[in-house]
């Protein structure tokens, strides 16, 4: 791939993400503007259709293993229930629309075409396209409301939205971190600046009060640390693990300073005392459990029945398709993770950001248990979450490279 060839399917990644991500500029309490809801589907719709192109070659040329056939069949069981469904539940022709795109678009485009046409730079340009399009939002939210107070809602519809964003672009700056470590590229001026990121956007998080994308950016961290500790002496790692504390003492010793540190103690003080971890989540999925359905209550169940988002990716899917589609979609993330895994821990020289596909899963799974982010477009990490999938498919085939050593080894050639 030429630098012009890579720079501007960078562009049409970062615009993909960046507009499937407008949506975090609206929720349920302040509604995206009609306007906005336009543009952000002719952002999606006219990059895709730029990229298109490049598809039929890949399609054509498209080879997997047994495990990312089989990936792609349960994907497209998933689909098939949800196109069922929406004829069951006599969904409006939208939301039949969205079931076609889930059981055909999806597969063909992002299982498929994207990542055979983006070849072995997919992994790189997933990670710089959703950490630019995101840190791009965060930008603007700290330029037009720069007066940081808890919580922190800044340009988005919700201080969730805050805490989302943020969350992606640490593990965005994760991915980075590993990628130096793999290739043992550790340059002074370079780490710092990526650790400066990861404690940067941390600090939004906590400053968002999204405990879902707290627990995201921590899970996601360990999930990092464990993949460098397979590539780094112990002495390396000890020091990474050093500088990542450091920056969190720092962090923690500066922080009770800060005038609205009370603010976030009360509020969560707050909710232990009434009982409330969840914020109130628990009684919707109770709700959803008990109105479940075999096939699902239709599109329409949770702004028409509920009043409120699922905060939930499988609930929503409960509410919307029924546990089959939610039993398949849990086996899909499952097998997806075992995949990428397997990617991140084998050295493949000839590919960039191999532990890519793993992070972006690991984080979007984990936003995904306390906000409804999963959709037939959903947000940029959403669609990031899509193409990681069909970059272990694609990446199958060369599986059976090395994998990394538990530790880097010092050991002397002998003479000849």
């Amino acid at each position: 791939m030429t630098k012009s060839l890579f720079c501007l399917n960078l562009l049409a990644l970062t615009t993909l993400f960046g507009g499937a991500s407008l949506i975090n500029l609206g929720s349920a309490y302040d509604p995206l503007d009609p306007a906005l809801s336009t543009a952000r589907l002719v952002l999606v719709a006219g990059v895709l259709a730029t990229l298109s192109p490049l598809l039929p070659t890949a399609v054509v040329r498209f080879g997997t293993t047994a495990a990312g056939a089989l990936l792609i069949g349960l994907w497209l069981a998933f689909g098939a229930v949800c196109l069922v469904s929406s004829v069951a539940t006599d969904d409006h022709a939208g939301a039949l629309a969205s079931t076609l795109w889930i059981l055909i678009g999806v597969p063909v485009v992002f299982f498929v075409g994207l990542p055979g046409a983006l070849g072995k730079n997919a992994s790189k340009l997933v990670v710089l396209a959703l950490l630019i399009s995101h840190m791009a939002y965060v930008l603007i939210s700290l330029c037009l409301y720069p007066n940081v107070q808890f919580p922190y809602k800044g340009i988005f519809g919700h201080p969730n939205g805050t805490g989302v964003t943020a969350a992606v672009v640490a593990a965005c700056s994760l991915t980075w971190i590993i990628e130096r470590v793999r290739i043992g590229s550790l340059g002074r001026w370079a780490t710092v600046g990526l650790w400066a990121l990861v404690g940067g956007s941390s600090f939004l998080v906590v400053v968002s009060g999204s405990r879902t994308s707290l627990l995201a950016l921590i899970v996601t961290a360990i999930t990092a640390a464990i993949i460098c500790s397979r590539r780094l002496r112990r002495k390396r790692f000890l020091l990474m693990v050093g500088g990542g504390l450091a920056i969190f003492l720092v962090g923690t010793a500066l922080f009770p300073q800060l005038d609205f540190t009370d603010q976030i103690w009360q509020k969560h003080r707050q909710q232990v005392t009434k009982g409330d971890i969840l914020s109130k989540r628990t009684d919707i999925w109770m709700r959803v459990i008990d109105d479940m359905q075999v096939l699902g209550n239709g599109s329409e169940y949770f702004p028409e029945t509920v009043g409120i988002s699922s905060h939930n990716s499988l609930m929503h899917i409960i509410g919307e398709r029924g546990p089959i589609a939610a039993f398949l979609m849990t086996c899909v993330a499952a097998l997806g993770l075992i995949l990428a895994w397997r990617q991140a821990i084998r050295n493949q020289p000839h590919y960039s950001f191999p532990a890519a596909p793993l992070i972006i899963s690991v984080c979007f799974w984990v936003l995904s248990m306390g906000e409804g982010i999963f959709g037939s477009l959903g947000t940029g990490i959403t669609l990031a979450y899509l193409l990681s999938l069909g970059i272990v498919i694609t990446g199958e085939p060369n599986r059976r490279t090395s994998a990394w050593p538990r530790r880097e080894c010092n050991a002397i050639p002998k003479a000849a």
